[in-house]
């Protein structure tokens, strides 16, 4: 069989690369440290961010989301 030629169907296909996304998902418990849901579209995370601040803004917590899914993804 030529090198080039395209896989058999019964080819197993590479495991696909799944990267891990963060949004904000309110939980309504007067909270707002714990108002992110993280998911790689398999298992999901609840993080706690933030914890040492009194006070966190949403602009502060959507960072602090940012910063989790970048560290969640190897970065």
């Amino acid at each position: 069989m030529p090198t080039n030629a395209p896989p058999s169907d019964d080819t197993p296909l590479p495991p696909a690369v799944q990267t891990w996304e963060c949004w904000c998902e309110a939980t309504i418990d007067y909270d707002w440290h714990n108002d992110v849901m993280c998911s790689d579209g398999t298992h999901f995370d609840r993080p706690y961010l933030l914890a040492d601040d009194s006070f966190v803004t949403e602009a502060e917590l959507m960072q602090a989301a940012a910063d989790y899914e970048s560290w969640l993804n190897g970065g």
